[in-house]
């Protein structure tokens, strides 16, 4: 799934295409359960990264991660904190 997280990489160097994010958020969220821990990360990342703020895709990349947080390398761990982080406190008192 890392195909995901690269193609939201190339949509934020190229620009912020907000329906590409759409398709790719919409994807991500029905293939959650294929992700590993390094998948969600990176997709977390890229996303808020990009400031791509899709409320749903962040709930469901958290609910998918809770269960796994034990096989997260650090480095992914601080990734996905800060991106959840990132995109609640953009969406938190809007």
């Amino acid at each position: 799934m890392g195909r995901i997280a690269a193609a939201a990489k190339v949509a934020t160097a190229v620009e912020k295409d907000v329906s590409l994010f759409a398709a790719l958020a919409t994807t991500a969220k029905r293939r959650l359960s294929e992700f590993n821990p390094q998948d969600l990360s990176n997709t977390a990342w890229a996303f808020a990264t990009a400031g791509q703020k899709d409320a749903s895709l962040f709930a469901a990349l958290a609910t998918a991660a809770q269960p796994r947080m034990g096989d997260f390398n650090p480095q992914a761990l601080a990734n996905t904190a800060w991106a959840l982080t990132d995109s609640a406190a953009c969406t938190l008192g809007s």
